[in-house]
């Protein structure tokens, strides 16, 4: 017997792209919160002229979340 076949086989690559998408979407959730909660409002503090650039990236970070959810939905039947 291989040794990788005690530890069972590797996901085949549907699971593998599954896998990788939800990490992904979750690293780019965690990045879009961090910038959303901390890092734009304390930039806008000190340069509010830049109020509208914040509030069409919160938006775009909307849309963003949007897909994300409707992309999970999709990869629940990958498998």
């Amino acid at each position: 017997a291989s040794p990788g076949a005690a530890a069972g086989a590797a996901p085949g690559l549907g699971l593998q792209i599954r896998q990788r998408c939800l990490a992904f979407c979750q690293a780019l959730e965690f990045h879009h919160a961090s910038e959303d909660g901390h890092l734009f409002p304390g930039i806008a503090r000190h340069h509010p002229h830049l109020g509208g650039v914040f509030d069409r990236l919160a938006g775009e970070h909307r849309t963003v979340a949007r897909i994300q959810g409707e992309l999970a939905a999709l990869l629940v039947r990958v498998t």
